[in-house]
């Protein structure tokens, strides 16, 4: 999902979950727990880098009004700080499959 967001914010790569997990490992790291952030908010967010991926944006001012238009809608979104909100309560007793982002957690030289 790569778009022209992820270009202007210079983000090089993003990572599937368990590309995400071989990476922490062959860091060195044990990952102990394993989930991700914005399950619940998934499909829209995939809608819209789908949509900014077909826009495209060769110049840097039309990718930082991408930037711009998306951090703005954000903001506006209480259904999205609702569902956030719930989701991270919900996280507290289970795992999503898929997300905006991955996150776990890890330990150096740790064995399960």
């Amino acid at each position: 999902l790569f778009d022209p967001y992820d270009e202007y914010l210079q983000h090089e790569r993003r990572y599937t979950a368990s590309g995400f997990k071989i990476l922490l490992e062959t860091s060195g790291l044990t990952v102990l727990e394993q989930s991700h952030l914005g399950f619940s908010v998934y499909p829209a967010f995939a809608m819209v880098k789908r949509r900014n991926q077909k826009r495209g944006a060769g110049s840097v001012d039309a990718k930082r009004q991408i930037v711009e238009q998306s951090i703005e809608s954000t903001k506006r979104g209480l259904l999205l700080r609702w569902a956030l909100r719930c989701e991270a309560w919900a996280g507290r007793y289970l795992s999503y499959p898929v997300g905006i982002r991955c996150v776990a957690v890890a330990r150096k030289g740790a064995s399960r």
